[in-house]
């Protein structure tokens, strides 16, 4: 985006810099003196104002140019990760008998079962569970809703002012009449934390659960995104509804979440081109100050000058030449300011009829999974990172278990290939070698991957994938080994010594990645052992976008 706005002189300009050369050529004020004086007043005289303004998602830009000075402001936002907030080990309080704005009824105690207490919510594992028996008081107890009024306080570690703008709920491993329907989220910033003024409502809504047809057990559902701008030190989490009567309300995860815009290298240029109105007898390459989160100010330079230009304007004649040039040298110096900041860094040159500032700004980017269920993808085997595909698709995948299934977001459903073994019954060691898939997401065709996440199949644990390699490519000859860039080589977070357990999600795996690219390859370099295949219910590519 580039804007070129052309300006008219003011007077703003002028009087700011005739008083600045007048007060101090006053004091003395001979014949030759004048010249100089005059000489050094036609200069400002000319001078002119300009006022460019581009906005954009991320920042403003303010420009401003005036005869001895530019001043560029930069108003940039604050670098936000995203992910989870809540995490394992964070401080976690249950309660009960609580509501929304109300202060806490009361905090544990035997309203949980001792193995399946508050942080079973937050440990990112679906094998635990948070369990609260709520108005019933117990086991045997049966009772509508029990877990409404129930929940827990955290104070994440990850940040004292995070942004939560969702939430995502996993089944527990049973009973799915205890499933939470519908939930509220609270923020504060106080340390009053069973004080019901110190909260302040972000979320009432749902969490996901079908309240009519029950997910199955141990699954992650539908994540909930909610709009929220302010950021909070602590949460409160509070069940409003659940499924049927039961004796307690329970959930494997409950994670807070914020999915506010991260800001990634600079991919987004935005140059602003500002041509001043100067007369032909005069020069204006003019000084440069730039104020971002840091202000490098180079006024003082130009100060000098004058002060020197009216120490020479007391002298005789013969000093009326010197006079002239000081001036000149005045008018005519050239300063380039750069100031960096953790965000961005912002050039800006003043030339002598025009001002071109150059600001790389940050694109505003999303973080979150890139590939979703319906994103064209192309089963392959017989194919190793940074070579051309060998077979793709056909008999080599269970006309069931399809690529696509590896991003539908459901660990009930799964994508298996033969590989080598060429089908059912047989077994080689590790099959699954040499087999993935490629796939361009429609989320955005210029995403940054920066993390894989894992899910293992309903069965036959040797099917598992250990390690993988993962390419990008901003090609359409996806075919062609040379169109990929090796990005990742690792493990897929599965154990390669313990069973994980089936239809489970594992350790999300993160690497290091600034590139952006259109289509993404996976492949497996490793299985757990021998078998006819390979398996997994899920391998999400997760990043910016």
């Amino acid at each position: 985006m580039s804007t070129s706005i052309t300006s008219s002189p003011t007077s703003s300009s002028t009087t700011s810099t005739t008083s600045s050369t007048t007060s101090s050529s006053t004091s003395s004020t001979t014949s030759s003196t004048t010249s100089s004086s005059t000489s050094s007043t036609t200069s400002s005289s000319t001078s002119s104002t300009t006022s460019s303004t581009t906005t954009t998602s991320t920042s403003q830009i303010s420009s401003t140019v005036t005869d001895s000075s530019t001043l560029v402001t930069s108003s940039l936002i604050k670098v936000r990760s995203f992910g989870t907030i809540t995490r394992a080990g964070d401080p976690i309080v249950g309660i009960y008998n609580t509501s929304a704005g109300m202060s806490t009824g009361c905090k544990n105690g035997s309203f949980s079962s001792s193995t399946e207490m508050p942080p079973g919510a937050i440990d990112n594992l679906t094998s635990t569970k948070y369990l609260n028996f709520g108005s019933t008081g117990g086991f045997n107890i049966e009772a509508p809703a029990p877990g409404v009024d129930t929940g827990f306080y955290v104070t994440p570690t990850v940040s004292d002012n995070s942004i939560a703008t969702a939430l995502l709920f996993a089944t527990a491993n049973d009973s799915p009449n205890r499933d939470p329907i519908t939930v509220t989220l609270e923020g504060s910033n106080s340390n009053a934390l069973d004080t019901g003024s110190s909260w302040t409502l972000i979320y009432n809504g749902s969490t996901g659960i079908d309240p009519t047809t029950a997910p199955a057990r141990q699954q992650y559902v539908t994540q909930q995104n909610f709009s929220n701008a302010i950021a909070y030190k602590s949460y409160r989490l509070l069940v409003t509804s659940q499924r049927g009567s039961d004796w307690a309300v329970q959930y494997s995860e409950a994670q807070i979440i914020d999915t506010t815009t991260s800001i990634t290298n600079s991919t987004e240029t935005i140059s602003t081109t500002i041509e001043s109105a100067i007369t032909s007898s005069s020069t204006t390459t003019t000084t440069s100050s730039i104020t971002s989160s840091t202000t490098t100010t180079t006024s003082t330079s130009t100060t000098s000058s004058t002060t020197s230009s009216s120490t020479s304007s007391t002298t005789s004649s013969s000093t009326s030449s010197t006079t002239s040039t000081t001036t000149s040298s005045t008018t005519t110096s050239s300063t380039t300011s750069t100031t960096t900041t953790s965000t961005s860094q912002i050039s800006s040159t003043v030339t002598d009829s025009s001002a071109l500032v150059t600001s790389s700004l940050i694109k505003v980017r999303s973080f979150g999974t890139i590939t979703r269920a319906g994103d064209p993808i192309v089963g392959i085997y017989n194919t190793s990172a940074g070579m051309s595909t060998g077979c793709i698709n056909g008999s080599f995948s269970s006309s069931t278990e399809m690529p696509p299934e590896a991003i539908d977001n459901l660990t009930s459903t799964k994508y298996l290939n033969f590989g080598s073994t060429g089908g059912f019954g047989i077994e080689a060691p590790a099959p699954g070698v040499d087999t993935g898939f490629y796939v361009t997401p429609t989320i955005s065709d210029n995403s940054i991957a920066t993390a894989l996440l894992f899910a293992t199949a309903n069965d036959s644990p040797n099917r598992d994938p250990i390690t993988v390699t993962l390419e990008g490519s901003n090609s359409n000859a996806l075919d062609i080994g040379s169109s990929w860039t090796l990005i990742y080589s690792g493990s897929t977070g599965i154990d390669p010594t313990i069973d994980p357990g089936r239809q489970q999600y594992v350790t999300q795996q993160n690497f290091s990645n600034a590139i952006a690219y259109k289509s993404y390859r996976l492949l497996i370099t490793s299985q757990r052992g021998s078998d006819w295949a390979v398996q997994y219910s899920e391998a999400q590519i997760i990043g910016y976008y």
